[in-house]
């Protein structure tokens, strides 16, 4: 565990009231994509998720069924984007903009590449976004469940577009501890 220096505030969490089977969702993505992880490191040894560039396996991969090779792209896009978090989140002073785009292209890696999305997910986003929140995406397995949008100094308005596309809005922030305000 590293402790960044950035400390972002103005999260608000959606719950879309839509119960969803974790353990199934999971077990689609991961099984499509191992199979194609297991694929490329044995046509190309060195191969590793965590490193290995898309370029130098890109030929090789759009080889794939597209059942495996659009959650493996995904994977791709979605790792370099977290690697580019944590070094803007590594600074004090970010770019808020740049991380509401990069929450928003994580969404549609989800959605499109990983297919673990679910139309209330999708949504409430967009509420969340035409109410001002720089960006958002699911959190947790997906297929339901919950979302989170940041908005800084826009969480109440967020809030009351959660609610009022169909889902239950949460102001979160984080700090030391736990508190409940009540409405």
């Amino acid at each position: 565990m590293e402790r960044l220096a950035a400390h972002p505030d103005g999260f608000v969490l959606g719950d879309t009231l839509v119960r969803k089977q974790t353990t199934a969702t999971l077990l689609k993505t991961r099984v499509n994509v191992q199979a194609a992880v297991a694929t490329l490191q044995r046509e190309r040894p060195g191969f590793d998720l965590r490193t290995t560039p898309w370029e130098e396996i890109a030929d090789l991969a759009r080889r794939l069924p597209a059942a495996q090779l659009r959650p493996l792209q995904a994977q791709f896009v979605n790792r370099d984007l977290c690697q580019e978090a944590r070094r803007m989140l590594s600074e004090a002073d970010f770019d808020q903009r740049r991380l509401g785009e990069m929450l928003l292209e994580h969404q549609r890696q989800m959605r499109e590449g990983v297919e673990v999305s679910h139309p209330r997910l999708d949504e409430l986003i967009e509420a969340a976004v035409a109410a001002g929140a720089l960006g958002g995406k699911l959190n947790g397995s997906g297929g339901g469940g919950a979302m989170f949008a940041y908005a800084p100094g826009r969480q109440a308005e967020v809030k009351a577009a959660i609610d009022a596309a169909g889902g239950r809005g949460y102001i979160v922030s984080p700090r030391g501890g736990v508190t409940v305000e009540v409405e």
